[in-house]
C-alpha cells in the first residue's frame, strides 16, 4: 500500500514544494514529524524548510545547487552562509550535482532525475535499478538520453560519497 501527497503549484509563484510519499501499513500520507526514512533536497536552502521531518534516522540527500530568492535578488536577505559546512556536520550527503551536471553539459532540468540516482542507492532493496531505468524509459518524453546520463551520473557519485 502507497499513499502520495503534493503540494502542487507553489514553484510557479516563487515557493517550494513538498512531496510525501508512504510506502506500507499507512493510513495518511503525510509523514509524521521527526520519522521520515528519508529527505531529498534539490536546493540547499529549501533543505531547511524540511528539517521538521529529519529524524535520528533519517538519510538526507541534498544537491548542492544554489537558487537565490527574489529577496536574496534584492538584497533583502542573505544566503544562508555555511549551510553547507552545517550539513555536513550532520552526518548528511551532499552531491556536487550543479558541477556534475555543468561538466557533462547536462541541463539543470535532468537534476531530479540525478538525484534519483543517488536515492536508488540508498533504496536498492526496495525498488531495483532495472524497475526505475524502465519506467524513466517508458516515461520521458523529451531529454532522455540527457535524463537516463543524469540518473547514472547521481547513481556514481552517490556510490563514490558512500564508500569515502
Amino acid at each position: 500500500k502507497r499513499q502520495v501527497m503534493k503540494y502542487k503549484g507553489l514553484a510557479q509563484r516563487g515557493g517550494s514544494i513538498k512531496a510525501f510519499l508512504r510506502i506500507g501499513d499507512v493510513e495518511s500520507p503525510i509523514v509524521p514529524l521527526y520519522s521520515a526514512d528519508l529527505v531529498v533536497s534539490l536546493e540547499l536552502a529549501e533543505t531547511l524548510n524540511v528539517m521538521e521531518y529529519v529524524g535520528n534516522r533519517t538519510n538526507v540527500l541534498i544537491a548542492e545547487y544554489r537558487i537565490p530568492s527574489v529577496l536574496n535578488a534584492m538584497g533583502i536577505e542573505k544566503y544562508p552562509e555555511n549551510i553547507v559546512d552545517e550539513f555536513l556536520h550532520r552526518g548528511y550527503y551532499l552531491l556536487p550535482a550543479e558541477k556534475d551536471l555543468r561538466e557533462n553539459k547536462l541541463p539543470v532540468i535532468t537534476l531530479n532525475t540525478y538525484m534519483l540516482g543517488a536515492i536508488s542507492v540508498l533504496l536498492h532493496k526496495l525498488i531495483s535499478d532495472s524497475t526505475i531505468t524502465e519506467v524513466l524509459r517508458g516515461r520521458l518524453k523529451r531529454l532522455l538520453e540527457e535524463n537516463m546520463k543524469a540518473y547514472e551520473l547521481g547513481k556514481r557519485r552517490m556510490t563514490e560519497i558512500i564508500r569515502s
